[in-house]
């Protein structure tokens, strides 16, 4: 997984590298422009679905709000990882620097001790889509009340990655919601096009 602190910010030899908080932002930001798939940094290699999915998205409040959420909650974690003393043993034999990969960590041990920590969640839900190619069920059902972000990041696995309707329906089944996904379903699936059509087919079959 690419880090974010790359060449500039390497510092002296021997001493960790502190980010300032504006260098955080922008390093969220470089992360949101190489790796959001509705970005299209690589519309070359996308796939018809994925494509497909895009276009759907652009229409829809899903990807305004993962986008916002995850954006904010993804600066509010590496800023916090940003602080946390090099000395800590969370950076022993590491380069000390904040990346993609520590903040996943980073989240992740925090969760253990916080639960419902909105910060961390968002930035997990985020990595795991995104980066991990992962629809994580258990992230998804403490953000369940952010309806359209989490269609929105179970389209975008299952177009760019691997099919999402079977897990997609354990998290349904999970937050007691099958009667509002089956509206969506119906509502939204003539945005789309035949893979679309295909995946609510599928979700809707696996909730019957």
């Amino acid at each position: 997984m690419v880090g974010w602190v790359e060449t500039g910010l390497a510092g002296v030899a021997g001493l960790a590298v502190i980010l300032t908080d504006a260098e955080v932002v922008a390093a969220v930001e470089t992360f949101w422009e190489r790796n959001a798939a509705w970005h299209l940094r690589e519309a070359c290699v996308l796939s018809a679905e994925a494509l497909e999915v895009n276009s759907y998205l652009a229409g829809v409040p899903g990807r305004a709000e993962f986008e916002t959420a995850g954006r904010a909650g993804m600066v509010a974690s590496m800023l916090r990882l940003n602080s946390l003393p090099r000395t800590d043993p969370f950076w022993h034999n590491t380069h000390l620097r904040p990346t993609a990969f520590k903040l996943w960590e980073f989240c992740s041990l925090v969760l253990r001790e916080e639960p419902d920590d909105l910060p961390s969640l968002w930035s997990l839900a985020v990595l795991n889509t995104l980066e991990r190619g992962y629809f994580e069920v258990p992230i998804w059902t403490r953000l369940a009340a952010v309806e359209a972000a989490w269609f929105a990041a179970a389209l975008l696995m299952g177009a760019s990655f691997e099919s999402t309707a079977e897990r997609f329906v354990v998290f349904v089944g999970a937050i007691g919601q099958r009667d509002r996904v089956l509206r969506i379903l119906e509502r939204d699936r003539g945005l789309g096009g035949p893979w679309m059509v295909e995946w609510a087919g599928d979700v809707e079959r696996l909730l019957a």
